[in-house]
């Protein structure tokens, strides 16, 4: 009878995630679940520095950093306007993940992503990942530390709260 039960709460809630999951994606939503935008409190550049500030002080780097504005131009294309890129990494938890050979494919999503940019509103905005929800879609050993990320990824970006 307990498997039973456990049987029908799986199957109950798996039908629930796929329902949200469908809504979303049938209401063209879903680009706001997976990926999430907050107005930063302050400009471009203390937004920039206290990202920065926030990734070291959270032990973790940032390998790479990319300028929109400047490829961009340098490659022909309009003015964009500011839009800085940071990959984010914490290397403790890159390797652990990165030596088991399933979990490989996941790094194409490493590092972690978070754009600054300004909107024509004269705004500054942050977008991330939802690295929470994307580890309750893979589920298994990646889902529990994608919740650390995105944990962590919270403490980084807490001043947008």
């Amino acid at each position: 009878m307990k498997k039973i039960a456990s049987f029908v709460a799986i199957v109950t809630v798996a039908l629930l995630i796929g329902s949200g999951f469908y809504v979303a994606v049938a209401s063209g939503s879903f680009g706001s679940v997976m990926i999430q935008e907050k107005k930063s409190p302050f400009g471009f550049d203390q937004t920039v520095s206290t990202i920065k500030e926030n990734v070291k002080a959270n032990n973790w780097v940032i390998p790479k950093q990319y300028d929109f504005q400047k490829t961009l131009k340098k490659h022909g294309q309009g003015d964009v306007g500011r839009i800085a890129v940071f990959k984010l990494c914490q290397p403790e938890i890159a390797g652990k993940v990165l030596a088991e050979d399933g979990n490989k494919f996941i790094s194409v999503m490493m590092p972690c992503s978070v754009s600054v940019y300004e909107k024509e509103d004269g705004n500054t905005y942050v977008a991330s990942l939802n690295v929470g929800v994307m580890g309750k879609l893979m589920g298994n050993d990646i889902s529990s530390v994608f919740a650390r990320v995105a944990d962590e990824n919270k403490r980084i970006l807490a001043f947008l709260n």
